[in-house]
């Protein structure tokens, strides 16, 4: 049975969040007393940094939205060529005659592609720029999470 509820952008199972953030967390909660785990002195970072650097970091996560409000735009910006044609020209008129509402349905999934690869874009240089302020944070996950692979 599946006892998930909706939150945004993540899922609470059986009373914990289960998004980046708290699975980090959650691995060095479950494994720090093991001699082979990584240790935060080691990568020279304090608790107060990483607790920053993954707050910030499930934030760009958190950014993109639901599943619910992606599929939401992506349906309003493919329609967007398509509401234009209807108000610029009568049906019996369009220009391409019975091509013209496929046409236009495809070049919204162009748009909507654009603003999907832009959105990418904007999230990976976020990262990116969060990677660059907390180096030793980010060292510190990465050997983390290969830990616990």
């Amino acid at each position: 049975m599946d006892n998930r509820l909706f939150t945004m952008s993540e899922f609470v199972t059986e009373g914990q969040l289960d998004d980046f953030q708290h699975h980090v967390e959650r691995c060095i909660e479950n494994n720090r007393e093991k001699s082979s785990f990584p240790q935060m002195s080691r990568f020279g970072t304090t608790q107060e940094e990483l607790d920053d650097y993954l707050f910030d970091y499930q934030a760009i996560l958190d950014s993109q939205g639901t599943e619910r409000s992606r599929y939401t735009m992506a349906g309003l910006i493919i329609m967007i060529p398509v509401v234009v044609l209807a108000f610029l020209y009568p049906v019996n008129e369009m220009p391409l005659g019975e091509w013209t509402l496929p046409l236009a349905v495809l070049v919204g999934v162009g748009l909507w592609l654009i603003a999907v690869g832009l959105k990418k874009l904007i999230i990976k240089s976020r990262i990116n720029r969060l990677n660059n302020q907390h180096p030793m944070a980010r060292d510190y996950v990465k050997a983390v999470l290969e830990y616990t692979k």
